[in-house]
Parts: C-alpha cells; sequence; structure tokens
C-alpha cells in the first residue's frame, strides 16, 4: 500500500522483527543470570530436569496417540 522498494520493505521488516523479539531477548538473560545465580548443580535443577523431562515424554506420548487432545480448536 505505501509502494516500498524491496530494499524499504525488508528494512522494515527487520526493524519490526528486532522491536518485536527485543522483549523476548531481556526475559531470556534475566532468566539465564537468574539461573547462573541459583547455579545449575543444585537440587533445583535436577528437580526441574525431571519435572521437563516427563512432561515432554507426555506431550510426545499424547501427540502419537492423541493428538487432538493437544490441539487449540
Amino acid at each position: 500500500m505505501s509502494a516500498l522498494t524491496t530494499v524499504q520493505y525488508y528494512f522494515y521488516l527487520f526493524i519490526y522483527i528486532v522491536v518485536f523479539m527485543l522483549d523476548d531477548m531481556v526475559v531470556f538473560a534475566i532468566a539465564m543470570i537468574t539461573m547462573k545465580q541459583v547455579a545449575l548443580n543444585t537440587k533445583y535443577a535436577s528437580y526441574s530436569r525431571l519435572i521437563g523431562g516427563i512432561i515432554m515424554l507426555i506431550i510426545g506420548i499424547l501427540m502419537f496417540f492423541k493428538p487432538e487432545w493437544i490441539m487449540f480448536a
């Protein structure tokens, strides 16, 4: 609608993606700093890995046998 050139179009698309991802990068950085403070070798890390693995296993089984249960309709 704005009759942009190809270079302008991709420039604006790039700017949009960078701004859109900026909050995600901030949240990721905060999570990494927090994990570094808590330390990855604690009991918390062991339990979180176990719970994460169990959740991923359950999701994988559901995707294989009952994918309609995890679909957003």
